[in-house]
């Protein structure tokens, strides 16, 4: 079975601030399911986006909250994106939205899904430590795509090697980040 790539998918690709993204969601979408009919797997862990930072401003506002009761809205954030993901890739995907990245199931599916896990953690970091548990180490490489949605924002999807740290001749999973940047306003909003 072809090992995974895992794929670290920032929150503000999902929900910028202007909502959900559907155009990016329906882009991000077809070129998985591509790689997918080609025999690719996929490790996608959602961040929290424009969600989470309302939800954790607000209960700033309300104060008496203490970080980790902060983080854990965050965490929520990252979930809820983590489901609608699932739900995107549905019938591609595991049942399942991972919360562990220490204990990732055996799966068959192509997909995986996989969201925040504890209190003062990003999910870049549960990103590594699911590559790990999965075997790999992650070293840096160029960008190679970009994914773009007109007058919204654009992401690019940079390739790592990764090498297996547990039996020699055993493939390791890729490692992958999707870095983003929000395009600037055009003359006309």
């Amino acid at each position: 079975m072809k090992t995974p790539v895992i794929i670290s998918l920032g929150g503000s690709l999902i929900v910028p601030n202007g909502g959900i993204d559907t155009a990016f969601l329906k882009r991000f979408k077809t070129i998985i399911l591509k790689r997918v009919a080609k025999g690719g797997r996929f490790v996608i862990i959602c961040g929290g986006g424009a969600t989470a930072r309302h939800y954790q401003k607000a209960a700033r506002m309300l104060g008496g909250l203490t970080r980790e009761d902060v983080d854990w809205i965050g965490i929520h954030a990252t979930r809820l994106n983590g489901h609608l993901l699932r739900t995107v890739f549905q019938r591609h995907a595991h049942p399942t939205v991972i919360k562990n990245p220490n204990a990732p199931p055996r799966f068959r599916e192509p997909l995986l899904i996989a969201a925040g896990w504890k209190p003062g953690w990003s999910t870049d970091y549960d990103a590594v430590l699911l590559a790990s548990a999965l075997g790999a180490t992650a070293s840096t490489a160029p960008i190679r795509r970009s994914i773009r949605t007109p007058g919204r924002s654009s992401a690019s999807i940079g390739k790592h090697s990764a090498r297996s740290s547990a039996t020699a001749g055993t493939p390791a999973p890729t490692f992958r980040s999707i870095r983003w940047r929000r395009s600037w306003p055009s003359a006309s909003a």
